[in-house]
Formats: structure tokens, sequence, C-alpha cells
């Protein structure tokens, strides 16, 4: 990867906190009916509130479906957003092109002052659409499309790297070379790309990877990745289209993630690709390409048959926003609008998840999270604006749960006026979502390009039996001017609901009503298994519990401890890939107590 402007490393630090600001553009209404210049600084934000971040020149930074420009890291409780300049941005010299960054470290109730991180580029500052991502080293990583030069077409990319601790600037750099880079059809090099799509990192080494895709002649796609931290970026992988020797379309979005060092990147068919053409694919019956990694290598690539799977749910048709995370074990769950489109009225319209149940493209599963009545809507028709359902996918830090974020129309409207934010979530042992809730019940304003982080906050027990209690990190953007449109200065909110998710559900095998203050064996889900299985118990309080697995003629044949941190519900993972099938007693032990239980391996 070359690199045509490079800057050396100075320190660069935020400004004072600040959520609302009196020096505001004024908007019609907030949640509650406040003015927006009455927003107060110590507003903590739940469901029917939500806390201004700041503002920008318009609305478009935020309108690429495959773009994130809102992060959570679990271990450092830290909060970032990034955009483009505003109004509000007065430390900041004027440009919308200026790439704008705000931090919050107490789960979005106060948000600091804008840092501006590719103001050492200048005069080249024509940033448009940014992403961003925290690595587990403790960096602020911030990736844009760059108008080169000079505010011409989309011909750069721009990188940042800060300090997450004191948000010191340690590089910074804009790739002009990036077309010749990805375009590896001779003659064909000059052609723009389109966006890059969000930042995904992989949590064991720390290297971060982003994609997309070159239109217009080649309709590539391109996967870059960096292991040193932001201060450079090589390119994983090129898939051509069928025109040329390829098999894989340009790609409308492209999303990925990691879970420890398991993790996947799947992209969506670019319409007008030869792949599509001769399938007969557009933008509502595309294919998935999934490509699946495993200590920093690709193991497995291909296509998913979404069609096939839909067909047995009553859906035709699928839209092309969508999101997806990983779990635990590696598998992938993707989140996509489905519906059965008729000659007047579309029917089965609805949030469905598709997973797989083994990592890879072939077993999977399906599951409807949520019915909706929002399609497809016009936000600003002077300015071609339109939006889907805003999909964005999030799970906790371990990899047991996984939620959703979706826009639907209010429920309270009628007819239907404006839109609302609604989050959902399960227990991957589990087949049953929460109820979705509103996120931000707001009958004054419209919440447009709506986004969630890939991480939330586990909370710890939930209010009812048997659940456990988490925060999604979301984020709202209300357009300005009369009427509203988005090429107005736009205001961006911070929403952080909280929901309450069932750790399993009926089918699982495990006893459902149990005390978290008692010394139990839940049970194991699969049963049978093949070959690992995931132990449910419960203990009064934290430390050190042994595990002891015996044969049908009472020969230990193996062992493990696991170490409690926590009184309650807790699971651990038992791998037999080394037994025999059979049946077999695992016997719980510590402090005194011991709890036995049979499970079948069948290989």
């Amino acid at each position: 990867m070359k690199k045509a402007i490079l800057f050396s490393v100075i320190s660069i630090v935020a400004a004072g906190a600040y959520a609302g600001n009196n020096n505001q553009k004024a908007v019609t209404k907030l949640d509650k009916g406040e003015a927006s210049g009455t927003v107060s600084s110590p507003a903590r934000a739940k469901v029917n509130e939500s806390v201004l971040i700041g503002n920008s020149a318009n609305a478009y930074a935020w309108q690429a479906s495959g773009t994130n420009q809102i992060y959570y890291d679990v271990a450092s409780n830290t909060l970032a957003v990034t955009k483009r300049r505003g109004s509000l941005d007065t430390a900041i010299p004027s440009g919308s092109g200026r790439i704008v960054n705000h931090m919050s470290t107490d789960a979005g109730a106060t948000w600091s002052a804008g840092l501006e991180v590719n103001g050492t580029l200048a005069p080249q500052v024509f940033g448009r659409h940014p992403n961003v991502a925290i690595l587990p080293s403790g960096e602020l990583i911030t990736q844009w499309a760059e108008l080169y030069p000079m505010g011409a077409g989309f011909s750069a990319i721009g990188v940042t790297a800060n300090k997450l601790s004191d948000n010191s600037l340690l590089s910074a750099y804009i790739d002009t070379l990036i077309i010749t880079e990805i375009d590896d059809v001779a003659g064909l090099d000059t052609v723009t790309y389109s966006v890059p799509d969000e930042i995904f990192v992989d949590e064991a080494n720390g290297t971060f990877y982003f994609g997309g895709a070159a239109d217009n002649a080649t309709n590539t796609n391109y996967l870059w990745k960096s292991s040193d931290k932001g201060a450079s970026h090589q390119l994983v992988k090129l898939w051509k289209d069928a025109a040329y020797g390829g098999v894989i379309a340009g790609a409308n979005p492209t999303h990925g993630d990691f879970t420890g060092s398991k993790g996947n990147y799947i992209m969506s068919v670019l319409p007008d690709s030869a792949y599509a053409v001769a399938n007969g694919l557009d933008y509502e019956t595309y294919a998935p390409y999934l490509v699946r990694f495993e200590n920093g290598s690709i193991t497995e690539e291909g296509f998913v048959d979404l069609g096939a799977i839909f067909t047995t749910l009553g859906i035709d048709s699928w839209t092309y926003e969508w999101d997806m995370v990983t779990d635990k074990d590696g598998n992938w769950h993707m989140f996509i609008q489905g519906y059965l489109a008729g000659e007047t009225e579309d029917t089965n319209v609805g949030i469905y998840e598709i997973y797989s149940n083994t990592p890879g493209r072939t077993d999977i599963g399906a599951m409807k999270v949520a019915d909706i009545t929002l399609v497809g809507r016009v936000i600003d028709a002077a300015n071609t604006l339109n939006g889907t359902a805003d999909i964005h996918a999030s799970r906790d830090a371990e990899g047991k749960y996984v939620f959703v974020k979706y826009l639907d129309w209010d429920p309270t409207d009628d007819p239907e006026t404006s839109t609302e934010m609604f989050v959902s979530g399960r227990a991957i042992s589990s087949e049953t979502y929460a109820d979705p809730i509103a996120v931000n019940d707001n009958d004054f304003a419209n919440q447009n390009f709506t986004q969630s982080a890939p991480r939330v906050s586990a909370l710890g027990a939930g209010d009812a039996a048997g659940t456990m209690k988490f925060q999604i990190h979301s984020s709202w953007v209300e357009f300005g001017g009369t009427p509203a449109a988005g090429t107005a200065a736009a205001n961006l909110f911070y929403v952080g609901p909280t929901l309450d998710v069932a750790e399993y559900s009926t089918g699982t095998g495990i006893e459902e009503n149990f005390r978290a203050d008692q010394f139990e064996l839940l049970g194991n889900y699969p049963n049978p298994f093949n070959p690992s299985t995931n132990l449910r118990f419960t203990t009064p309080q934290a430390g050190n519990l042994t595990f002891e697995v015996f044969n049908v003629l009472g020969q230990k044949v193996t062992s493990f401890t696991f170490m409690a941190t926590r009184s309650g519900l807790h699971e651990a993972a038992f791998d037999a890939k080394n037994l025999a099938s059979g049946s077999y007693v695992i016997r719980m032990s510590a402090a005194g107590f011991t709890r036995s239980m049979n499970v079948l391996l069948a290989k």
C-alpha cells in the first residue's frame, strides 16, 4: 500500500464535554416536548430520552448503509461517534469535509466537544461517510472516503489513529492510489470506487478490516486490513466480477464481525454485475457472499442460498440494508428485512434473522424477529434520499447474545407520518426474542439514518427472573430546514435503551425455574451433542468449580475447572472431541457441594 500524503505524530487534545448548547440550530421538538436548547447535560439516555451529541453541515454523512459511525468499547466503557463538521464545532476550522469525533465515558450521558481527526491533512480535507472503531490495544481508528483531488470524485481514502486515553494523534494519511491498487483489470483502473464500509476488528490480534466495491466498469469488491494500528493498510483480496473472470460482484453494502479470532465478512451483490444479471438477481433478490476467517486466515468463502432459506418462510423479496454479527462459536447472524411482494400490497413484512448453526454456508437457520409495516419511504424527495428499515446488529462482549435495531412507523401515528427506532434481542441459546421496544417514542420528529454500535453493555441480572439486562447504544439524525431536507444542517442524537433478554427458552431442555442463589446443574444444550455442548449452572458465590466427566464404567475420562467471578447463572462449554460416542456423567463440585447429570455424545 502506497501513501501519497503522510504526517508525523502530533498531539491534539479534545476540549471539554457538552451535551446540548443554547447556540444550536432550533428543531421542532425533542422527545418530551422540550425545545432543543433545553437538553440538560446530565440527561441520561433511556427509553423516551435522547442526548444531543452535536450537529453536521448536512445529513449525508450518515446515509451510507454499510458504514458504522458509532462504536462502543467494552473494556474502556467508551463510546465514540464520527461525523462531518457542524456549526457547533466552533473550535474547528470551517469546511464540511473535516471529520470530527465525539467521545463519551458515562454511557452516553455527556459527550466531548468535537475532536477533528483530519485537520493535519489540510488543505486536502474533503472527507465523506466516515467510520469509527476502537482497537483492543486502545487506539481509536477513523476511516473515510475522500473527494480527491480537492473535492473531486471518491478517488482516495483517509485513515487516522488516535490514542484513546488522551486523544493524541498517532498517524494520519490519505491513500491516493487506491484506484490502481484495487482495480487489476488492465485499462480500467481509472474508475471511481464506492464508499468504504464499516471497520471490523479481529479481537485476538487487533487487526482491523474494511471493504467496499469499485463501481462502474469492473464491480470489483475489495477487502483491506491494517495490522499496525492504522499506520498503513494492505490489500487482503480482490473479488472480481464474473465479467472479468471472477465469481463475485461489487458489494453494497458489506459487513463483518469477529468474536475472538473467529470472524465472518458478508458481501451483497450489485444488481448491474455480470453475476447478478446472469442469475436474475437484483436489490431485492441478491445472494450474500460469505468469507469466513479463523486465526487471521480465510478458511471458507462462497454464496449463501438466501432465496431457498426465505422460500421456507413465505418470502420472495428482501432489502439490501442489513447487518450481521459473529457469536462465540464463530456462527454468523444476519438481520435483514424480508417480505412477499404483491400486486397491490406487500405482505409478511418483517425483520428476519438468518444464521448459521455451524460455522459456514450450508447449515443455516432462520426465524422472524418482528412484524413491521415499513417497507420503504421517501426521506427527502427533492434530494432523492430514500430509506428502509435502517437495520443494525449488535452483540455482547462474550458473543452469547445478539441484538437488532430497526426502524418502523411510529405505532401511535395514524396516518403514518413519523418513524421510530425499535430494538430486540435473544440469547443464542434461546429461540425467543425479547418483545421489541420503541427506543425513542417521539411524535414530533422523524428519526433518520439511525445506527447502533456493534457491541452492547451488559448490566447484570434483568428485572424478571432468568433474564439479563443490556444497554444498546444508538444514534439518530434529525434533519433541519423548512421543510426538513437532507441538505440542511442536521442534529445528531444518542439514545441508549435497556433491554431484558431471557437467557434461554422452552425447547433447550433446561429447567426454566431456578434459584440463582443455589448450587445447581441446570442441564446442557444441545443434548445429544457433537462434539461440544454448553453446561448451565448456578452458584451462590464466586469461586472455582470443578467439572469431572465419567464414562458408563465409572472411569474419569477428563476434567476441567471454571472460575465464577460472581454468583448466579453461568454457562461453560464442554468439548468432547477426544471422546467416543456414548453416555457420560458430568459431576460439578465446589465448596463441599456436588451435583451430577447425564449427557449424550453422538458422533
